[in-house]
């Protein structure tokens, strides 16, 4: 989600690179205005403001959210699927990234019904050491 802040020199790349992707597809909640963007056909841009997202994620964590800018939603992150649980039932899987990443081949990762039936989240960040 972004809300206001993909202003900065490296969203056309993040886009690019979401390009490059076609079995994923991108939900980007953001109030900016930019129409002069060239989005891929996987990303949808869903035009959201502080105050949705207030109201959404209180409604679907039970308990009223103190937000007042978009750099506080990453403290979100974990929820989003609870918040945008409507936005989502209909894929297997769901994830968020940052928008300053360039990314390769996300669906590269073996997720198959063996290794997922028992789990309920998957994450790589064993892998680096931070």
């Amino acid at each position: 989600m972004t809300l206001g802040i993909y202003t900065d020199n490296h969203f056309p790349y993040f886009l690019h690179s979401c390009r490059y992707n076609p079995a994923v597809d991108f939900l980007i909640f953001t109030d900016n205005n930019d129409t002069n963007l060239e989005v891929p056909a996987n990303v949808k841009v869903i035009p959201y403001s502080i105050d949705q997202f207030k109201a959404d994620a209180a409604k679907a964590l039970g308990f009223a959210v103190a937000v007042e800018s978009g750099y506080k939603l990453c403290d979100f992150k974990p929820a989003y699927g609870y918040i945008y649980s409507d936005m989502i039932r209909d894929y297997d899987f769901w994830g968020y990234c940052d928008i300053e990443f360039l990314l390769s081949e996300v669906d590269f990762l073996p997720l198959t019904a063996q290794c997922t039936s028992s789990a309920n989240l998957i994450q790589t960040a064993e892998l680096y050491n931070w």
